[in-house]
C-alpha cells in the first residue's frame, strides 16, 4: 500500500506527546467559545470546573 508507513515504538510515544497538547489547546479552545457563549465568567467557569474535579475524584476515589 502506498503512503503506509510503519512507526517504531520510540517514533510512535513521541507522535502521542506531540498530539496530546495540540489535542488540549484545541478542546481548551472550544470549551473557551461555549463558556463565552454561554456568558459565564472566567471566575463562574473556574467554580464549574472544580465542582466537576471534586465530583470525579469522589467518584473515582470515594
Amino acid at each position: 500500500m502506498e503512503g503506509l508507513r510503519m512507526l517504531s515504538p520510540t517514533n510512535y510515544e513521541e507522535l502521542l506527546r506531540n498530539a496530546r497538547p495540540a489535542r488540549f489547546d484545541k478542546l481548551s479552545w472550544a470549551a473557551g467559545l461555549d463558556a463565552e457563549r454561554s456568558g459565564l465568567t472566567e471566575k463562574q467557569l473556574e467554580r464549574e470546573m472544580e465542582q466537576i474535579r471534586l465530583h470525579e475524584h469522589r467518584e473515582t476515589y470515594g
